[in-house]
């Protein structure tokens, strides 16, 4: 068979392969070494927890911007630490230019190949500010975060231990510090004892602020808080539709009571309508008046209906044994949801009923909670000295 005598020669057509093909892989290889070199200098972190700014979160922080990233938590010894960011800090811009959400950032921190100081525009209590940060290389910044959130949990665990114990103070500063680091739970919490005013004197702004971030960190009852407090004008001007808002975040988190609320908005019922204020007046004005449990075995009975309720998504305050206004409706809400007689008071049979909801058998509104009812101790070997203190909110 005749070769063609325009083809060129297998040698030479061999040799243009390898140049198009070979000149391709070498360039792979060099770009995989790069990348390599790169990988083995770790990571650009900051040492935040942030989430894209929503407008709902933007109206109660009175941000005229509605885009750049809210921080929700700040590792301790991180970039952001050092440069004096905090929770509720808003990024808007870094090096003079527009950011609109967290994937950008990242970007923006992988283009700054060289380490360099990167200028922030922060929006905080209402003015912008200018902070330079220097990102820092890490082997694994996501493996370091949760270092030092599982230190945060132990903290909440330790507050509440201590909240159990009356120990007010030590709840507050261990948990607060949780809360710095953007643990949800702790967030949560932190909002409870500024909104009762435990340990701290009442502040409904600062705690709607924590409810916002617990939410958006993924703690549905925060959602539900935050949406109470919208229909009764607690600490924010009320507005029914940004209560429909938080209710819907709490929803799309799992928890059932939000979804029922918003069924009955669906149909006409005005946001503040819910069965542990609205409906359940009578019962609730007379716990107003209702005195801390005087036996020892009562408050720890008020504590364990206090702590199953909060479990089962319901609003009795902070869990501290104490029988007051919150407890009591929180308590005709769930008798009320589950067809029981109406009393607003602790008892054996409803903590019966309680504990049978828990273990899913009577009650379609049982749902796992992040709300730990068996609280103990830190262990010796923690870091969690490790983290700092928040600064003090005031109005």
């Amino acid at each position: 068979m005749r070769r063609n005598s325009t083809a060129p020669p297998r040698g030479c057509r061999n040799h243009r392969w390898w140049c198009r093909h070979g000149i391709v892989g070498l360039l792979l290889l060099c770009l995989h070494l790069t990348a390599g070199m790169a990988l083995a200098q770790g990571r650009p972190w900051l040492g935040i927890g942030g989430i894209d700014l929503n407008a709902a979160a933007a109206t109660l922080l009175d941000a005229s911007e509605r885009r750049g990233i809210l921080i929700r938590g700040v590792l301790p010894d991180s970039p952001a630490a050092r440069a004096g960011l905090w929770p509720f800090d808003i990024i808007l811009e870094i090096d003079s230019t527009a950011i609109s959400g967290t994937r950008e950032l990242a970007d923006r921190l992988v283009a700054n190949a060289a380490g360099r100081a990167l200028e922030l525009t922060i929006f905080r209590g209402g003015e912008q500010i200018y902070v330079p940060a220097t990102p820092q290389r890490v082997d694994d910044p996501r493996r370091l975060r949760r270092r030092y959130l599982r230190e945060a949990e132990k903290l909440v665990t330790a507050g509440e231990a201590a909240l159990s114990a009356g120990d007010d103070a030590k709840a507050f500063e261990q948990i607060s510090i949780a809360a710095q680091v953007g643990n949800a739970r702790a967030q949560f919490l932190l909002a409870e004892f500024y909104r009762d005013g435990v340990n701290v004197d009442a502040n409904p702004s600062a705690a709607n602020l924590y409810f916002m971030l617990s939410a958006l960190s993924g703690h549905a009852p925060a959602g539900v808080s935050l949406a109470n407090a919208y229909s009764e004008g607690s600490g924010v001007p009320r507005d029914d539709a940004l209560a429909r808002h938080w209710l819907a975040v709490a929803r799309n988190l799992g928890d059932p009571r939000a979804a029922q609320r918003l069924k009955r908005l669906e149909g006409g019922t005005s946001a503040g309508a819910r069965p542990s204020a609205s409906s359940t007046s009578q019962t609730a004005s007379r716990s107003q008046t209702a005195k801390p449990a005087t036996g020892r075995a009562d408050r720890r009975q008020v504590r364990r209906v206090q702590e199953a309720l909060l479990r089962l998504g319901y609003e009795p305050g902070v869990a501290d044994g104490l029988m007051g206004r919150r407890t009591g409706a929180a308590i005709t809400a769930y008798q009320r949801d589950s067809g029981l007689p109406v009393t607003g008071q602790p008892s054996a049979e409803l903590e019966k009923r309680l504990r049978a909801a828990l273990a899913g058998t009577t009650s379609p509104q049982a749902t796992p909670s992040p709300t730990s009812s068996q609280a103990g101790p830190p262990p010796a070997e923690s870091d969690a000295s490790l983290l700092p203190a928040l600064p003090p909110l005031s109005e």
